[in-house]
């Protein structure tokens, strides 16, 4: 085990003055020994922090005040709590909260979004206008509105939308290059400065264009803000096309859920510990310290796949199928999965020359949305080349989907026996790269005490009482992005009324005000159910909340 008190006898002989002397004391923390016997910091820091990036996380560690404060308590951990991505000194119970954030989420570099930084302008000066220079070049050529945008810096993002600014950017872009004949107006603007214009380096065509931006299209997207030095949550959700300034990132796409996760206590706490913090308890929000968090990217709505299974299960026999209307009815490895009429009625054998597969009762497919959990292996055919999952209904049988890119062809059951010979026999060939284990729990233990006997898929009261439970248990990103939505809306209209606030009779200030202190406790309490869904999508105890929440 690894204690503090090791280190305190050293303290004295280093004033601290660069990581160098800090990497120096490790070292002799490891040759003096103590148990952990610490290797060189290069072996365990991650290749993108930096020297006093180190520094930092060593000082939260001894909790010293300007790298001078006394040591006062013994650190119990193992050698192998430290990673070379997680150079974390903590407690027991951190460490345990910590790695089951890590356990349940997906890393936001395994998402579909890009996280992207500022405009660069080269010479903000002639690029930067305010609001009455943005209204006289639009009095004078409307067509400069085309390529004026909002500015924000990273002092106006605030938690959920983001303070009204009075700045804009001129976006004379370079991909492909804005011909600034076609502006007048901002070109004789842009003429003022033109040899400052000229001679810097970031330009584009000519020194009327910006330089060349990658990503300059998702600006026009919406997008989760956030500034890069922060001492509290400041994600904020952008839907005006707004350019960042400053030392400001931004996800490219608005996703509320993510929003709701990244502005909770559980994720703030969590950033402590994977990114450099400063002497002012601001943590700096590094593009690849944010790559590292773990949001769970859990199902968007079951509302719209119980909607389309109900659908479905209601089909007569007999009838015509559409072949071309697909209905999503589930989502496996963030993979929206769809079925037709058509391959529906041929799965229960509706269909002429199709018998089927109707050892599956009916209300069996509302439990479809809720499988992914019990996935414990994925196979590939060998004939056709397409996908199956397997699903582990009470160890004896697995239910396999087989897909057609993100069609689902069929759904049947098959014996564990009969399917292990299939694999033997080179049919399925078992894919080993894929997140769900082979020690997957059954479907079965999620039924009702004493509902679910043998063939329970085929029973219609223990499959309805099978469907509710996994309802109830299972949360979707709805009630997030609810809560976000009041959020918005509520301090939208505190903003209004603010705004307005003086010029009020004294009646009509005493019911806004009013009004302010009703949407501001509805913020507050929406703000306290956000935590505590993000609190259980981690499955932290009360013990582990109070200690996220500081609470003595």
């Amino acid at each position: 085990m690894f204690q503090k008190s090791v280190l305190k006898n050293f303290i004295k002989s280093f004033n601290i003055p660069n990581h160098k002397d800090i990497v120096k004391l490790v070292t002799k923390v490891g040759n003096s020994g103590c148990e952990a016997n610490f290797p060189r910091k290069d072996k365990y820091i991650a290749e993108d922090a930096n020297g006093a990036e180190f520094i930092s996380l060593l000082a939260k560690f001894l909790n010293w005040e300007n790298y001078t404060r006394e040591v006062k308590n013994d650190l119990d951990m193992t050698q192998s709590d430290l990673t070379k991505d997680n150079f974390s000194f903590v407690s027991s119970e951190e460490l345990v909260i910590k790695k089951k954030i890590e356990k349940v989420g997906t890393p936001l570099k395994e998402w579909d979004i890009k996280i992207n930084y500022r405009i660069k302008t080269g010479f903000n000066e002639a690029f930067i206008i305010d609001g009455a220079k943005k209204d006289e070049l639009i009095a004078k050529d409307r067509k400069s509105a085309e390529i004026i945008k909002p500015l924000l810096r990273g002092r106006n993002l605030q938690q959920y939308i983001s303070s009204k600014s009075n700045e804009f950017l001129i976006v004379s872009h370079n991909n492909p290059p804005v011909d600034i004949n076609e502006y007048l107006a901002i070109e004789k603007h842009l003429n003022n400065y033109y040899k400052k214009l000229e001679k810097r380096g970031d330009k584009g065509k000519t020194p009327y264009n910006l330089r060349n931006c990658a990503y300059l299209k998702n600006f026009s997207n919406e997008k989760i803000l956030y500034p890069e030095f922060s001492s509290s949550s400041l994600f904020s959700f952008d839907k005006n096309q707004s350019y960042l300034l400053d030392t400001s990132w931004f996800i490219d796409k608005g996703d509320k859920f993510l929003l709701a996760c990244l502005n909770s206590k559980a994720i703030w706490y969590y950033l402590g510990f994977i990114t450099s913090s400063l002497g002012n308890a601001s943590l700096r929000l590094k593009k690849v310290f944010m790559e590292k968090l773990p949001i769970p990217n859990i199902q968007k709505s079951y509302i719209e796949y119980d909607k389309n299974i109900n659908h479905l299960i209601n089909l007569s026999d007999k009838m015509r199928y559409k072949r071309d209307v697909k209905f999503a009815i589930t989502a496996i490895d963030n993979k929206e999965l769809y079925i037709t009429e058509f391959l529906f009625a041929k799965q229960r054998g509706y269909v002429d020359k199709y018998l089927g597969h109707t050892d599956l009762n009916l209300n069996f497919y509302k439990t479809i949305p809720y499988m992914e959990k019990y996935i414990c292996m994925l196979l590939k055919n060998s004939d056709d080349g397409r996908f199956v999952y397997g699903v582990n209904l009470d160890n004896k049988r697995t239910l396999l989907i087989v897909l057609d890119d993100d069609l689902i062809v069929s759904i049947f059951i098959q014996n564990n026996k009969k399917l292990q010979k299939q694999i033997k026999n080179g049919r399925f060939t078992k894919i080993e790269k894929i997140q769900f284990g082979e020690t997957a729990n059954p479907l079965i233990l999620d039924c009702p005490a004493g509902s679910c006997s043998k063939a329970f898929w085929r029973q219609t009261e223990s499959l309805e009482l099978l469907y509710q439970k996994l309802n109830s248990k299972s949360i979707s990103q709805e009630p997030f992005i609810a809560l976000v939505d009041i959020i918005m809306n509520s301090k939208e209209k505190i903003t209004k009324f603010k705004k307005h606030f003086e010029s009020l009779s004294a009646v009509g200030k005493i019911e806004i005000k009013e009004e302010i202190e009703k949407l501001e406790s509805l913020v507050k309490e929406s703000t306290t159910k956000i935590d505590s869904l993000v609190y259980e999508l981690y499955g932290l105890s009360v013990n582990e909340i109070n200690i996220v929440e500081d609470i003595k």
